[in-house]
């Protein structure tokens, strides 16, 4: 079994959400919306436009959102940030992928 101090320090979750899903079912795909909705503050159709032109990565239609940037930029800035997305990044998200002691 994975811990969640794993997945948050493999960069997987936003404070208490787990944003590298896959969304591959109806419920998944509501709950990948939820997120981005929730952390963006968007509305239902500006996460549903995030998602699709994000290839359906949670966490790229975040960066998309938030940095304003097209998908292979977001996957880049992602890349860049070896996969964590702290507050150095992409603004106030404390507590983001964050690793502790350097």
């Amino acid at each position: 079994m994975i811990s969640t101090g794993a997945m948050v320090r493999l960069g997987k979750v936003l404070g208490n959400r787990m944003v590298d899903l896959q969304p591959t079912s109806r419920k998944l795909r509501d709950r990948a919306l939820r997120i981005i909705r929730e952390v963006l503050g968007c509305s239902p159709k500006r996460a549903q436009g995030l998602l699709r032109a994000s290839g359906d990565q949670v966490k790229v239609a975040i960066v998309m959102g938030q940095k304003k940037l097209a998908r292979k930029e977001a996957e880049a800035c992602i890349a860049k940030g070896k996969r964590h997305l702290g507050e150095d990044r992409l603004g106030p998200w404390s507590g983001f992928g964050k690793r502790s002691g350097g």
